[in-house]
């Protein structure tokens, strides 16, 4: 590896391979406006920086869906809409795995993907504003439409030319013996794999169950199978739903979030033709659906919904709520979407021709049972305080809040408050939360994970022991019965 990009024919002859077909790769200047999705950090085992390369978003899903042999139309469908799904950028990150091998030679024997990071257009802007050596090259694969990759050859950059901390490759922080992980608020731990293989086999009946309640209302049986069932954002649930499609939100009264179940329109007309005594068969071009349509899948789909809350059954009694259909997606981009989803990817069987059908899961109503899915005490034990704590807090009950120290705002600014307005904070990302009681910081702190759990440990005091705490300290409302032990922490 030199200082200069790989050759472009290297390039082809590698891309050529994975995919099995024709691949052209030329040189070709930046375009202005091209939509940057994906950078591949390249290091040696040393951790010493190689190689960055960019992708826009349509090579990240033409070559996501190549390597697995996926219609062409999933990649069309990412391409048009902007993002991709997290399989099509499962697939992108082996891509930039097998990318390593452009970049050894005598100098790096040796080279490994360090990651492969998906960012925003205003770190795009920042990255090539810092005029790093870059070479831009145009890839056009058989049978799906090309894209771009920006090659930034690093290994003679100095390490502070490199922007947005991308030269800062530490390894993640592994989990302590006290067994509290790291938090990020930027992105939030969910649920892990133990809880999606503990409820998987309860979608896979609960797929079944839906179907079968349907099939009353029809002349023909329906099936359905399970496809894949994963935790994924919003953005990437979004980006895999068939377009057009019916949108039909609902709630678990009393859990938190919103669940979706989609149909895409070719399913819902056919289903409403098996209603009227057709055979099902699919249209040529379907068609809108119309207010007398809407009403008898309403017969259907309430069936189905109302399977539902039988994956909850073993943890809480649960009721399906305020059902709403639409048919435009950007109604569900607002902030009751802004949460992970836990994402069941269903194939649906009618007349011989099988469809996309989709059931989001909204991770906020699984979390409150992860502890009972996966058959763990949920019970903590509690430690001794410290002895400077002990010693006040025993005797006069308080409450503390967690968070970032407060800024103060114009009251124009306050007063014209809208949503999507941006405030900023003093505070950098690195900097701890405070623990505050009253007017009093007691400590800085970090968020740390105990499963679903948001809890705070303690990083650093911020009084002095010897000081006078109890006078210094605000007394709260009295405790409640059941909240004599608890110190509510409130962000």
């Amino acid at each position: 590896m030199t200082t200069t990009a790989p050759p472009t024919n290297d390039v082809a002859e590698l891309f050529g391979m994975l995919f099995g077909s024709s691949v052209a790769v030329t040189e070709v200047e930046p375009e202005p406006g091209t939509q940057w999705l994906a950078l591949s950090v390249f290091v040696t085992p040393e951790d010493e920086l190689v190689a960055m390369v960019g992708a826009d978003v349509a090579i990240v899903a033409s070559a996501g869906a190549a390597l697995a042999g996926y219609p062409v139309d999933d990649a069309e469908d990412a391409i048009t809409k902007g993002r991709v799904n997290s399989d099509l950028w499962d697939n992108f990150a082996e891509v930039a795995n097998v990318m390593t091998t452009l970049l050894v030679g005598d100098r790096f024997p040796r080279v490994l993907l360090r990651e492969a990071r998906r960012m925003g257009e205003r770190e795009w802007t920042t990255l090539f504003g810092a005029a790093l050596p870059t070479t831009v090259m145009r890839i056009d694969m058989e049978g799906y439409r090309g894209g771009s990759l920006a090659v930034m050859p690093l290994a003679d950059v100095p390490v502070d030319a490199v922007p947005l901390g991308l030269a800062e490759l530490a390894e993640q922080e592994p989990v302590p013996d006290d067994g509290w992980r790291p938090y990020s608020f930027r992105k939030p731990s969910g649920v892990n794999r133990d809880v999606l293989r503990a409820l998987h086999m309860q979608t896979v009946e609960l797929s079944r169950s839906m179907a079968t309640s349907c099939n009353g209302e029809l002349n023909a049986p329906i099936h359905q199978k399970v496809l894949q069932f994963q935790h994924s954002t919003w953005d990437d649930y979004a980006a895999g739903i068939i377009t057009p499609s019916l949108f039909i939100s609902f709630q678990l009264e009393p859990l938190e979030g919103r669940f979706l179940l989609t149909w895409p329109l070719p399913l819902a007309m056919a289903l409403v033709d098996l209603m009227l005594g057709g055979s099902g068969a699919p249209l040529a071009a379907p068609r809108t659906p119309s207010a007398l349509d809407l009403g008898l899948l309403e017969r259907l789909f309430m069936r189905a919904l109302a399977e539902v809350p039988a994956l909850f059954a073993p943890h809480a009694a649960t009721a399906v709520a305020d059902v709403r259909v639409d048919q435009d997606p950007k109604l569900f981009q607002g902030t009751a979407f802004k949460s992970t989803f836990l994402t069941l990817w269903m194939s649906t069987e009618v007349a011989g021709v099988e469809y996309q059908s989709t059931l989001g899961i909204p991770t906020l109503a699984v979390q409150p049972f992860i502890g009972t899915i996966l058959g763990r005490s949920e019970e903590i034990v509690a430690e001794e305080a410290p002895p400077v704590l002990r010693r006040q807090l025993l005797h006069v009950p308080v409450e503390v809040r967690v968070g970032f120290r407060p800024i103060r705002l114009p009251a124009a600014q306050l007063a014209h408050l809208r949503p999507g307005d941006v405030i900023a904070l003093d505070p950098t990302t690195d900097e701890p939360l405070r623990m505050a009681c009253g007017k009093v910081e007691v400590a800085a702190v970090e968020p740390v994970t105990d499963g679903d759990r948001l809890l705070v440990q303690v990083t650093r005091e911020m009084i002095d022991p010897r000081s006078a705490l109890r006078e210094r300290l605000e007394p709260a409302m009295p405790m409640t019965p059941g909240r004599e032990r608890q110190l509510a922490a409130t962000a």
